[in-house]
């Protein structure tokens, strides 16, 4: 009954002590991970955190080193020893280069503390958006729905769909997105794009003027341009002439019996 009395005070002071928000045996609590997510990638990006910790002990603590697990984070801490109770602020810089997911850890070394505080960090690179049309001429055809397609790549992410793109051009052509075409889904580490066709229909009633161009907006500063064809059943050369245009008959006349032969342009004259 004795040892039960004991051990309840114990965890009474213990509670008290603020000792249930520690990890272990180390005495510090706070947010340890952080993940900045998705992040645009178009070339060296420096991602910024700060860390906020709290010593739960009834002593200070000194921070004797803070390791990176990596080159491309850099961290800072106080050099100063910390009160029981205080809190304190660690920063970080992730430089991120490349396409992907990206984990690290950083692994801190308390003065007098066998047990390490590991701190960790995550983010997704994103290269930009890329698109080109897969054909850059669009022929409609009259009376019936048409369509066309854009060709959009992304490396990095999760491989989930683009947003819709926005569409502009001549409005009697009556633009509308289709659907989307998956190409291929890349891993988040993987050193290959996703890719996707963006497929897009016009209802052209065969009549109207349809010339003009087709912007499409995959992101922003990523559009991708059409022109618009008319449909031509045939190719006709035409001349004008008094009455009008006329199509020149290129045919060589038929021969006249009455001129004789045409001469061989292969054998000699006789003496």
């Amino acid at each position: 009954m004795r040892k039960l009395i004991t051990v309840g005070i114990v965890l009474g002071v213990l509670a008290a002590a603020g000792w249930w928000l520690v990890e272990g045996s180390v005495p510090i609590s706070g947010e340890r991970s952080h993940d900045f997510g998705p992040v645009e990638v178009p070339g060296v990006v420096q991602l910024k955190h700060t860390y906020v910790l709290t010593n739960r002990s009834r002593s200070s603590i000194s921070i004797a080193a803070i390791r990176p697990g990596c080159g491309c984070t850099t961290v800072d801490f106080p050099k100063d020893a910390i009160a029981p109770g205080a809190s304190f602020e660690i920063p970080i810089v992730l430089n991120l280069t490349a396409a992907g997911e990206k984990k690290t850890k950083l692994t801190m070394l308390l003065d007098g503390i066998e047990e390490p505080v590991r701190l960790f960090v995550r983010a997704v690179g994103l290269k930009p958006w890329s698109a080109e049309a897969v054909d850059p001429f669009f022929v409609p055809d009259p009376g019936m729905p048409s369509f066309f397609a854009v060709h959009v790549a992304r490396q990095g992410g999760e491989g989930e769909v683009p947003p819709v793109p926005e569409i502009r051009g001549p409005e009697v052509l009556g633009l509308e997105f289709d659907r989307w075409e998956t190409l291929y889904l890349a891993d988040a580490d993987e050193n290959a794009p996703s890719r996707w066709h963006a497929v897009f229909r016009a209802n052209w009633d065969g009549e109207s003027d349809p010339s003009g161009e087709i912007e499409v907006d995959v992101a922003p500063g990523i559009t991708v341009a059409l022109r618009v064809q008319l449909p031509r059943e045939q190719t006709s050369l035409e001349l004008p002439t008094e009455d009008g245009f006329s199509v020149p008959d290129f045919r060589l006349p038929p021969g006249n019996s009455d001129q004789g032969p045409l001469p061989n342009p292969s054998s000699k004259e006789s003496d």
